[in-house]
C-alpha cells in the first residue's frame, strides 16, 4: 500500500486528505451469507402393513434395532423393487416403509444398508439401496413404536449422506445428483424434515458437495467460475473464488 503523504494544506483539505487515507486503508467488507430457503417435507404415512416377518418370498437383509427388528425383503413376481419394514417385539404385524431399491445380482453395504440413527435426538431408521447401476436411494422411518408407520423423508435424489454441516451436534443430510451436479440440504426441523434447494439460492449451475473440505462448489457456466461456500446457521457464507477453474 503506498504511504498517504499530508503535506501542508488547509484545514477543510486536511480533513478531506485524511478522510481519504482512512477510506484507501479500510478493510474491505466481508460478504453477506447467501441465506437458504427451507420448505418442509411433509411425512408419509404408508398406511398398510408389511407382510409378517417369514411371510414375505425372501428376507434379503435384517438388522436388530431398539426394541424391534428392520427387514429388507423381497415380493414374490415384483423384479423392481425391494422393501423396508420394521417389526417392533410385541407387535403381531410388522409396519412398512415402502420401496428401499431394487434387486442386485449381490449386495454389499454400499448397496444394501439399514442403520439406526438420530437428528437432534429423534431416532431414525434409515434403509438404503440403489435402483440399477446408479440410482440411490434413501428412506427415513420414524423409529418410535408408535410413529413407525411413518416415512418422514424420502430422498431419490442422488447419493444422500449425513454431515453435520455447521458442527452444531445435529447432521443434516446433504444429497447431489446428476450432471450438471444438482444438491439439496434437509433437515430436522420443528418435528418434521425440510429441505433447501442450493443450486437455486446460489443462482448455480452446478453444485457439488466436497466432503474432505466441508464446501460446495458452485460453478457458472457463463463465466467458467468456482466459488465455494460453507454452510453456516445464518447462510451459506462465502470461502473463496478461483477464476478459470475447470470442472
Amino acid at each position: 500500500m503506498r504511504p498517504c503523504i499530508v503535506r501542508a494544506l488547509s484545514t477543510a483539505g486536511l480533513l478531506l486528505t485524511l478522510a481519504a487515507c482512512a477510506e484507501r486503508e479500510a478493510p474491505p467488507a466481508e460478504a453477506a451469507p447467501v441465506p437458504l430457503t427451507f420448505r418442509s417435507i411433509e411425512s408419509t404415512d404408508i398406511g398398510l402393513p408389511a407382510p409378517r416377518p417369514g411371510e414375505w418370498e425372501e428376507t434379503i437383509l435384517e438388522r436388530p434395532i431398539e426394541g424391534g427388528t428392520a427387514y429388507v425383503y423381497a415380493i414374490a413376481d415384483d423384479s423392481e423393487h425391494l422393501y423396508g419394514a420394521i417389526a417392533f417385539d410385541g407387535e403381531e404385524l410388522a409396519r412398512g416403509v415402502g420401496p428401499v431399491g431394487g434387486p442386485q445380482p449381490a449386495y454389499d453395504a454400499e448397496l444394501l444398508s439399514i442403520a439406526e440413527i438420530s437428528f437432534g435426538g429423534k431416532r431414525v431408521i434409515r434403509f438404503k439401496g440403489v435402483y440399477g447401476a446408479n440410482a440411490p436411494v434413501a428412506v427415513y422411518a420414524d423409529a418410535e413404536k408408535e410413529e413407525a408407520d411413518t416415512v418422514l423423508l424420502r430422498v431419490d435424489t442422488g447419493n444422500a449422506m449425513e454431515v453435520d454441516l455447521d458442527g452444531d451436534g445435529t447432521e443434516e443430510v446433504v444429497s447431489e445428483h446428476g450432471l450438471p451436479s444438482q444438491a439439496y440440504v434437509y433437515r430436522w426441523e420443528g418435528g418434521r424434515f425440510e429441505y433447501a434447494d442450493v443450486n437455486e439460492a446460489l443462482d448455480a449451475d452446478s453444485v457439488r458437495y466436497v466432503a474432505g473440505a466441508g464446501v460446495f462448489e458452485a460453478y457458472s457456466i457463463s463465466t467458467e467460475t468456482t466459488t465455494d461456500y460453507r454452510y453456516a446457521p445464518q447462510g451459506l457464507t462465502l470461502v473463496e473464488a478461483e477464476g478459470e477453474k475447470n470442472r
